[in-house]
C-alpha cells in the first residue's frame, strides 16, 4: 500500500515534470519575444543612425547652402570692385608733360600739356596721314590707357596735307597755334566745336591759308563773336562763317 503511493506520488510527480517540460512553449515565447526585443534595439540604433545620417546631411546642404551664398556675395562683390574701377577710369598714370603720344590707329601725335590725374590734358601735335581727306581733332583720346582731353591744336598741325577737304575740331578746343591750316589747299570745310576760344589763345595766322573756297561752321551762339575774331587771326574775307545746323 505504501508502495503504491509512492508509485503514484512519482507518477504524479512525474506528470507534472512532463507538465512542466510542457510549458517549454512559454520559453519560446520568451526567446522570441527577447529576440524580438533585441531586434527593436537594433532598429533603434540604426534608426537613430539614420536621423543622424539625415541631419548631417541636412547640416552639410545647410553649409553648402551657406558657402553658395557666401560664394554668391563673394562674385557680387567682385562684380561690384569692377564696375568702381571702370566708373573711376583707369588706373594707370598719364605720361608726364611734354611727352609726345602717338594715336596709331588715327595716325595722329599729340604732345602732353598737364599730367593731372583727375584731367590729363594734350595738345593735337600733327596728323602723320597727309593723304587723308577727313582729319578730326577729338574731344578726348585714350592712348596708353589714359583718357586726354584734347585742349589744344600745335603750330602747322595741317600744314600741307593738300588732299584734306574736312576739318572737324573737337569741344574742349580751347587754344590753337600759328598757321595751323596753312598749304591745305583742298580744303573746303571746317567745323569748330569748341565755344571757348579767346583772341589771346589764338594766334595772329591761325588762320592764315584756309582757302577762300573753304566755309568755316561754328556754334550758333558764337557766330559773330567768331567771324570777327577770326579774321583778325588771319581768316580771309571770302570765306564764310555759318552756324552749325
Amino acid at each position: 500500500s505504501g508502495s503504491g503511493s509512492t508509485a503514484g506520488g512519482a507518477a504524479s510527480g512525474s506528470g507534472s515534470t512532463a507538465g512542466g517540460s510542457g510549458a517549454a512553449p512559454g520559453s519560446g515565447s520568451t526567446a522570441d519575444g527577447a529576440a524580438a526585443g533585441s531586434d527593436a534595439q537594433t532598429q533603434a540604433p540604426a534608426a537613430d543612425t539614420a536621423k543622424q545620417g539625415e541631419a548631417g546631411n541636412t547640416a552639410d546642404t545647410g553649409s553648402t547652402g551657406e558657402n553658395a551664398q557666401a560664394a554668391g556675395a563673394g562674385q557680387d562683390d567682385a562684380s561690384q570692385d569692377k564696375e568702381t574701377d571702370n566708373a573711376s577710369g583707369s588706373k594707370e598714370k598719364p605720361a608726364k608733360k611734354g611727352t609726345v603720344l602717338k594715336d596709331s590707329k588715327n595716325k595722329i601725335r599729340y604732345t602732353v600739356l598737364s599730367s593731372s590725374a583727375k584731367a590729363p590734358k594734350v595738345s593735337f601735335k600733327a596728323s602723320l596721314n597727309k593723304k587723308a581727306a577727313k582729319v578730326t581733332i577729338p574731344q578726348t583720346v585714350k592712348i596708353d590707357g589714359v583718357t586726354y582731353q584734347v585742349t589744344a591744336i600745335a603750330d602747322g598741325a595741317l600744314k600741307n596735307h593738300r588732299k584734306l577737304k574736312t576739318v572737324v575740331i573737337g569741344k574742349n578746343v580751347t587754344k590753337m597755334g600759328s598757321k595751323v591750316f596753312e598749304g591745305c589747299s583742298s580744303l573746303t570745310k571746317i567745323t569748330i566745336k569748341a565755344a571757348g576760344l579767346s583772341s589771346k589763345n589764338l594766334n595772329k595766322n591761325t588762320f592764315s591759308g584756309v582757302p577762300e573756297k573753304a566755309g568755316i561752321l561754328v556754334p550758333a551762339a558764337k557766330r559773330k563773336a567768331y567771324e570777327k575774331l577770326f579774321r583778325k587771326k588771319g581768316l580771309a574775307k571770302q570765306v564764310k562763317v555759318e552756324k552749325i545746323k
